[in-house]
């Protein structure tokens, strides 16, 4: 059974690591050897990824978000559950450095999918969470808003489709200064259930990997999007790992966007400060 699987997932794998393009994806970097983890990624140009939210809570622990809209960032439940301020760092590229083309801000409100915190079978289904920014983030060519999938996309799987993954998770080496990203495939969840423990993969949860992981912790919360002709599009919330963590090559499970999209749209709505 074991074999059988693994032979499926690493077939996924590589059908669509053959139709990989050269695209803006590798501005300012060269693809490089070795394994496409997060966690031994690509580096990222400034503005390379003008979504991408750097969230640190408490003061201490790093999350992965994205910009929704100018006063709203998606993560994970997790990281708006267990804290009582955030600091959402866009348009920079550092975990830490100064930078000019950074816009950094304090927050202390946020909304969790009531579900997510639900003590049921099934919650890390709904685990995403909305940080509300005090002040409008200011939108140029380093902070952007990340589209999200249109209604009529609540029934798309994604399977075989080629997303992106860019974090400050931990790594082989430690800790991460710089913004790293990688590809990964979004798998079959006829697959990703077997690699999982029962019940984990709903119809909720999409699992996406290259040959290893693609997250690590401080990675969760983070986006998994696609390049589209109009920028990128997000598709998933990192929301778990393989219960044996990051360096295997099982893949990571995403809460789909399209599963919490009235969710989301009725948050950032009614909850304008």
């Amino acid at each position: 059974m074991a074999a059988r699987v693994l032979f499926l997932l690493l077939s996924v794998l590589l059908v669509v690591t053959a139709k990989l393009s050269t695209s803006k994806l590798e501005k300012g970097t060269a693809p490089k050897e070795g394994n496409g983890r997060i966690t031994d990624g690509h580096p990222a140009g400034v503005g390379q990824f003008p979504y991408q939210a750097l969230i640190i809570a408490d003061g201490g622990d790093i999350w992965g978000g994205s910009l929704i809209t100018t006063r709203a960032v998606l993560t994970a439940s997790y990281c708006t559950t267990q804290y009582q301020t955030w600091t959402v760092r866009l348009g920079g590229i550092h975990r830490s450095q100064d930078e000019s083309t950074a816009w950094i801000v304090e927050s202390s409100y946020a909304q969790s999918r009531p579900e997510s915190t639900a003590m049921v079978a099934g919650a890390a289904s709904y685990d995403v969470g909305v940080i509300f920014l005090p002040s409008e983030a200011p939108l140029n060519r380093y902070i952007q808003l990340v589209t999200l999938p249109s209604s009529l996309e609540v029934d798309d799987t994604y399977e075989g489709q080629t997303g992106v993954l860019a974090g400050w998770g931990i790594t082989e080496a430690g800790e991460t200064e710089v913004l790293l990203w990688s590809q990964v495939t979004v798998v079959p969840n006829s697959v990703c259930s077997e690699l999982h423990e029962e019940g984990a993969i709903t119809d909720n949860i999409m699992c996406a990997a290259n040959t290893y992981t693609g997250i690590c912790w401080a990675d969760l919360g983070t986006p998994l999007v696609l390049e589209t002709e109009g920028g990128y599009k997000q598709i998933g919330v990192a929301g778990f790992l393989p219960t044996d963590g990051c360096v295997t090559g099982v893949p990571a499970g995403f809460v789909r966007v399209t599963s919490a999209l009235d969710w989301i749209a009725t948050i950032t709505a009614t909850n304008v400060q």
